[in-house]
């Protein structure tokens, strides 16, 4: 077993694992501990440059990258242009500087704010320093090697669906640079430190806000168990067949649906719409799923 397999091959699936896992364990068990627990109270100016500049240019970045992994047919079609290759290019570069930045004052902040830094864990330092490795080989990689949104659709995209197919190729990211694989590897440490960190609030957005009416009233009554009265058991149960459920829709639904007689024959553009929703969905089904679940544990 050389390095390539373990970090490209085994790693990934470990990191996984300890992703889904330890975020399930502790939105059951620990719910309370789902928080962003904000510092605004401490310290708002540089929270606000910090936050929104960090914030804004991770979700567009990785919006991005989520678009090339599902849909890599729209990227082929736009850098077809040589004037819209570079834009995208210089976008992309612009966001990677812009989060970098964010990420520098919301750092400088916990280290200079006495009050905010009395309130800051290890876990929050190793996951900024994490994260802002992340961001800074990302950028290093788009200086140094340019078009990435070219050949990363035929290594990159690749790969990764590679390990969602459960058929890891790892030759694909063998021949790149350092700070490439530096940069995927990185990713999967994230994922691993994920449930432990206090970006596990991601998972908690209050989506049913945008469809419930604009009040509930809830009466309690004799006749209706109440939610303390579900036993942790039962709790697992349910989130154990969520967890079944993804892994199995993930590998068997994609494939089933681009194998059928009125996919296959469709444009590829197509395909990867079919391809994306059913990823969406599916992604949709494990977020609520966990609300579900975590609303449903004894407190």
């Amino acid at each position: 077993m050389n390095w390539n397999t373990l970090l490209l091959v085994i790693f990934p699936y470990v990191a996984t694992a300890i992703a889904v896992i330890g975020t399930f364990y502790r939105a059951v068990r620990r719910p309370f501990t789902m928080s962003s627990l904000s510092s605004q109270l401490l310290e708002r100016k540089k929270l606000f440059w910090g936050s929104v500049s960090f914030h804004w240019g991770v979700v567009i970045i990785l919006t991005a990258h989520l678009v090339a992994l599902v849909i890599p047919q729209t990227f082929l079609v736009w850098n077809r242009a040589p004037v819209r290759l570079y834009l995208l290019e210089i976008t992309g570069f612009a966001l990677g500087v812009w989060a970098l930045g964010g990420l520098l004052v919301l750092g400088y902040r916990r280290l200079t704010e006495r009050r905010v830094r009395a309130v800051t864990s290890l876990m929050d330092g190793i996951v900024l320093t994490l994260v802002g490795l992340q961001v800074l080989t990302g950028v290093l990689t788009a200086v140094l090697y340019r078009f990435g949104s070219v050949w990363g659709l035929g290594v990159m995209v690749p790969y990764v669906r590679s390990l969602l197919a459960l058929q890891p190729r790892a030759d694909l990211l063998a021949s790149m640079p350092f700070i490439t694989q530096t940069h995927v590897v990185l990713f999967f440490v994230f994922l691993a430190l994920f449930p432990f960190s206090r970006l596990v609030h991601i998972i908690t957005v209050p989506l049913g806000y945008l469809v419930r009416p604009w009040q509930i009233v809830v009466w309690v009554r004799r006749d209706v168990p109440r939610l303390s009265g579900i036993s942790w058991g039962s709790a697992w149960v349910r989130g154990v067949l969520i967890v079944v459920v993804f892994a199995v829709g993930t590998v068997w639904v994609p494939s089933a649906l681009l194998e059928s007689s009125a996919v296959s024959g469709a444009p590829r553009l197509v395909q990867d719409l079919v391809a994306s929703g059913t990823w969406l969905v599916l992604l949709a089904f494990v977020i609520f799923g966990l609300r579900w679940a975590q609303r449903t544990a004894r407190i």
